[in-house]
C-alpha cells in the first residue's frame, strides 16, 4: 500500500511538469514588441531632429522619457506612466514599484 502512494505522489508529479512545461517559455523578445519598436522610431525621430534644429529642453526631456520607458520595457515592468518618473540631482529614477534606476 505505501509502494502504491509513493507511485502515486510520482505520477501526479509528473502529469503536473507536463501540463506547467509552458511556464518554462522564454520571454517573447523584446524587440518584436509593438510599443518597443514605437518609442525606438520616436527616440530616432526626436534626436535627428534635435540635431537638425538645435536642443532644446522640451526635446531632450521627451528623449530622456523615452528612453526610460525603452528601458522600462526591455526590463519587463509593464505600465509605465511617464509622469511616475522623478528626476532629482541628474538622476532619473522611477517613483513606484520599479527598481529601474537611469544615470546620465
Amino acid at each position: 500500500m505505501k509502494l502504491l502512494k509513493i507511485a502515486l505522489v510520482v505520477i501526479v508529479f509528473l502529469v503536473n511538469l507536463s501540463i506547467a512545461q509552458p511556464s518554462w517559455a522564454d520571454k517573447p523578445k523584446v524587440s518584436k514588441n509593438a510599443d518597443y519598436i514605437e518609442i525606438t522610431k520616436e527616440i530616432e525621430t526626436l534626436t535627428q531632429e534635435q540635431e537638425t534644429n538645435g536642443s532644446t529642453p522640451e526635446i531632450k526631456q521627451q528623449i530622456d522619457e523615452l528612453k526610460l520607458q525603452k528601458a522600462a520595457i526591455s526590463s519587463g515592468t509593464t505600465e509605465v506612466d511617464p509622469k511616475a518618473w522623478t528626476k532629482d540631482r541628474g538622476q532619473i529614477s522611477y517613483s513606484s514599484r520599479s527598481q529601474i534606476h537611469c544615470y546620465y
